[in-house]
């Protein structure tokens, strides 16, 4: 996950979390129970839940990490989300 580094930081529990405008971008979750999650952002709800596919897992202070695929997270459960970009998008 090193390619990726953190654009904006958005607490989940802001106000009219303000992230649909995000869709299609990489996020990294930060989740309470210590997995970092990142991905593309595909769909949220009034929950919130936020969906993320293509996702890579990672526990918080190790370097390895595994595929998950598709991911639906609580926003009960995030701690943290990060808006990041890619070297591919940086021009």
């Amino acid at each position: 996950m090193g390619e990726f580094k953190v654009r904006e930081i958005i607490m989940p529990d802001q106000e009219d979390l303000g992230i649909r405008r995000w869709l299609g971008k990489i996020l990294r979750l930060e989740l309470t129970d210590g997995r970092i999650i990142e991905g593309k952002f595909v769909c949220t709800d009034n929950a919130p839940n936020i969906i993320l596919s293509g996702c890579k897992e990672q526990w918080k202070d190790e370097l390895e990490s595994r595929m998950v695929g598709l991911v639906m997270a609580n926003g009960k459960h995030i701690r943290t989300i990060h808006l990041v970009h890619t070297t591919a998008e940086k021009g």
